[in-house]
């Protein structure tokens, strides 16, 4: 038995070989053909870098010329649409930037507007020269020291600061303590 199974397995190996034999010859005219194309890519490739120009004629030269002029002129064109492309891109790029600038920049005037304290107007000191002499009686002049004195302890707002032509003075005398109808007797008259 050993010999037989060893005899149908040769034959299925020789079989196997005259059919792969077979397959070879069909194709190996397809084979030529392919090489012999693949060849002549290669040559033209060659070409047209500028190499194995030697054995080409006058025709075949200016044919190579054009071929070469068209490959040009289409990467050219693929150049010049990849640029426009990519300039398109940056543009809107841009605007979008800028879109954004303007929404921060509205954002912090906004901020602003909201943490911006108002200056507050501040006073001018007024100079003693400045101020006009009023005449202050006697004894008046005692009460009146202690009510700016008691004025300024207090912080009392009378209403009057600030306004123009109000001073310690005025506001005494609007609240009653100094009066502008009495005579003035003579020695007494104190300057502030």
């Amino acid at each position: 038995m050993v010999g037989m199974e060893q005899i149908i397995s040769k034959y299925h190996r020789s079989l196997d070989s005259l059919e792969e034999e077979a397959l070879e010859s069909e194709d190996e005219p397809e084979i030529s053909a392919l090489k012999e194309h693949i060849e002549k890519l290669q040559l033209e490739c060659r070409q047209m870098s500028g190499e194995d120009i030697d054995g080409l004629s006058m025709e075949e030269l200016h044919e190579l010329e054009q071929q070469i002029s068209k490959g040009i002129t289409s990467v050219k064109d693929r150049k010049e649409q990849l640029l426009y492309e990519e300039l398109q891109r940056l543009q809107q790029k841009e605007q979008k930037v800028v879109e954004e600038n303007g929404a921060l920049q509205k954002q912090i005037e906004e901020l602003q507007q909201w943490t911006a304290i108002p200056e507050i107007p501040r006073k001018k000191k007024r100079s003693a020269a400045s101020c006009p002499k009023t005449p202050i009686i006697g004894d008046e002049a005692m009460h009146l020291g202690s009510a700016i004195a008691a004025i300024e302890e207090a912080n009392i707002d009378s209403g009057f600061v600030g306004r123009k032509g109000c001073n310690k003075l005025t506001i005494a005398r609007r609240i009653g303590l100094a009066s502008l109808g009495k005579a003035i007797p003579k020695g007494t008259i104190q300057y502030q």
